[in-house]
């Protein structure tokens, strides 16, 4: 896909990033993969070559971050800024690609927090 010729597309985006986190918590990677590759491919259009490098990123950065609670939040960034650069090289994002990494990985964190407290036991305190 020619650069001038993107559209950004939010409903395949959406079932792409819906079918990855599926394949995420199943640890399913060449699913995550096939999801990722789509993500990049509807959402920013790197081409065949940049798809596949930022797919694999977002892979790679989901990997490092999976293992609870021992995940590496370090390796996940750098990945993450890898493939942010990868963006904004591209002309899809003007963002500072190691700020985007950070709250990105920083979501992920929220996310992890909520789901098993934020001292990592499971147990959360009772709401008031």
């Amino acid at each position: 896909m020619r650069h001038r010729d993107f559209r950004f597309d939010p409903v395949a985006v959406g079932r792409s990033e819906c079918d990855a986190w599926a394949a995420y918590y199943r640890r399913e990677w060449r699913r995550v993969l096939r999801s990722a590759y789509a993500m990049v491919r509807y959402g920013f259009a790197l081409g065949p070559i940049g798809n596949l490098r930022g797919a694999w990123y977002v892979l790679r950065a989901n990997q490092v971050w999976a293992p609870f609670p021992n995940n590496d939040p370090e390796a996940a960034r750098r990945l993450m800024t890898r493939f942010y650069r990868l963006a904004v090289a591209a002309g899809r994002l003007d963002v500072d690609p190691e700020q985007a990494a950070r709250l990105e990985v920083g979501w992920w964190h929220a996310h992890r927090a909520h789901q098993h407290g934020p001292d990592g036991s499971g147990r959360h305190s009772p709401k008031r």
